[in-house]
């Protein structure tokens, strides 16, 4: 019989709610013309990864859309879309955390 660890996955979530709450720093820093491209193509490819993992779920696919805006976003500047972006993934970040 399998069961279930709650403290194990509250852990996991507030894991992957840092991760959005870093991507969203990372895109509200491209909002005011000081983005770090390094670290914002790695956020982009963490958080593709982890949309595709929880494919299931459709916050999951958005994940996956921020992912690549943000790639876009390092060729492309435009800091309208960066703080929606930025938005969506603070608040999801936060609910995650808290």
């Amino acid at each position: 019989m399998s069961r279930r660890h709650p403290q194990k996955n509250m852990v996991m979530r507030q894991l992957l709610g840092s991760i959005d709450v870093l991507c969203a720093i990372v895109l509200l820093t491209h909002f005011f013309g000081n983005a770090f491209p390094t670290v914002q193509a790695t956020l982009a490819f963490v958080i593709i990864a982890k949309g595709i993992f929880f494919i299931h779920d459709v916050a999951s696919v958005v994940d996956v859309i921020i992912g690549i805006i943000m790639f876009i976003l390092l060729w492309i500047s435009s800091p309208i879309i960066a703080l929606l972006c930025a938005l969506y993934l603070g608040v999801k970040g936060t609910y995650s955390v808290v």
